[in-house]
């Protein structure tokens, strides 16, 4: 999963970079009205007073809770096309974001648990920033598999449940983006864990936003099952493979400016593997 780092790491970055100009070209826009706020202490009061009521609707934003319990599932063989349920614990958990000093308001900001098959990822730029400001977030679960033939399909099917929040604010014109997306991710090594090949590698997307002007956008969904639960690849005994669930989150934003001013995201992506199944067409 290391190529994930560098892909996300470059997409905030552009992410990041166009915060900055876009920040630049709206204090310029917006300079002649924060002149005549400057002198108008009615007006002053009003832009923070709705500075004042976001922060009230701020702080009922949900953070992730504990995992709830769910029926337990046995791993199992089965014959046929040769069908095998992969249950918690899983081979690998994996976590990574874009600074290892990211943290998130109320909840850590990557969190995974092969034990029990959780994995969560949360951004939140202005607990980090006090400017403009880009981050990501990913995290996830693996499972190790190696075939029975020398020529195969794999029917890869994890069975998901998720939930998340997102709010994307902005006033005066500064704006704020954020997204999540799940995905499912094939890599295949030779015996000695070379020639890495990543056989397939879908994202789905969660949710993906913008705010500008005066706006506020959010959601949030409580536990659901995740629709798209499978992938097929071709497959060899010859080859080790390592089947990923996973998740990201990317927000950017202004953060606080002039007189109650400014934009700010955040949002968050908590996801179980129940169990997953593999089913090989020989």
């Amino acid at each position: 999963m290391t190529d994930i780092k560098s892909e996300l790491s470059n997409r905030s970055k552009i992410a990041r970079v166009q915060q900055v100009q876009a920040a630049k070209a709206y204090k310029k826009v917006f300079a002649p009205l924060e002149e005549t706020i400057a002198k108008n202490r009615q007006a002053r009061q009003g832009l923070q007073e709705l500075q004042r009521l976001a922060k009230i609707d701020d702080r009922r934003f949900p953070t992730p809770g504990r995992l709830p319990r769910f029926p337990t599932v046995k791993p199992q063989i089965r014959s046929g096309s040769f069908l095998r349920v992969f249950v918690p614990p899983y081979d690998f958990a994996w976590t990574d974001k874009s600074s290892p000093i990211l943290i998130a308001r109320g909840a850590p900001a990557v969190r995974a648990g092969k034990d029990t098959g959780e994995f969560l990822a949360y951004s939140d730029p202005y607990a980090n920033s006090t400017g403009s400001f880009s981050e990501w977030t990913a995290a996830g679960v693996g499972i190790f598999f190696r075939p029975i033939s020398t020529s195969e399909w794999v029917r890869f099917s994890p069975l998901i449940k998720y939930n998340y929040a997102w709010r994307d604010r902005s006033q005066a014109g500064f704006t704020a983006h954020s997204s999540g997306y799940l995905a499912i991710r094939v890599v295949s090594t030779d015996s000695r864990g070379g020639d890495m090949t990543i056989e397939t590698d879908p994202r789905f997307q969660i949710w993906n936003d913008g705010t500008g002007w005066y706006e506020t956008h959010s959601d949030y969904m409580d536990w659901a099952f995740f629709p798209n639960q499978q992938v097929f690849f071709p497959a060899t005994s010859n080859r080790l493979y390592f089947l990923w669930i996973w998740c990201y989150v990317n927000a950017d934003d202004h953060g606080d400016d002039f007189a109650g001013s400014g934009s700010w995201a955040r949002g968050w992506l908590d996801s179980v593997v129940l169990f997953a199944v593999t089913e090989e067409f020989t």
